[in-house]
């Protein structure tokens, strides 16, 4: 009996790894395709005013919004994305 954990636990971990792998690519996509800018959205909520579309495109360009979907989704620049929310852009 307690032999049949370590086996139970070598074939449920990979799977769920998988599972959670495979949750967050959907969702991430799910937002990716979803209507709407979300930086107009994030813009509008924090200023309580319609962002200028100057605004709009500095804010994507520092998310790395303004990138393909399957660039942002690997991170394939130092750009962050919404889900990276404790990266603090360094001037340049």
């Amino acid at each position: 009996m307690a032999g049949d954990i370590p086996i139970l636990l070598a074939r449920r971990i990979p799977w769920a790894l998988i599972t959670i792998f495979l949750a967050s690519i959907l969702s991430f996509s799910i937002m990716y395709f979803a209507p709407g800018n979300p930086a107009e959205i994030i813009l509008t909520q924090e200023t309580g005013n319609e962002p200028t579309r100057e605004a709009v495109l500095l804010f994507m360009n520092n998310h790395g919004l303004e990138q393909p979907f399957f660039k942002t989704v690997r991170c394939l620049d130092d750009k962050p994305v919404l889900w990276k929310p404790w990266y603090i852009p360094q001037d340049r």
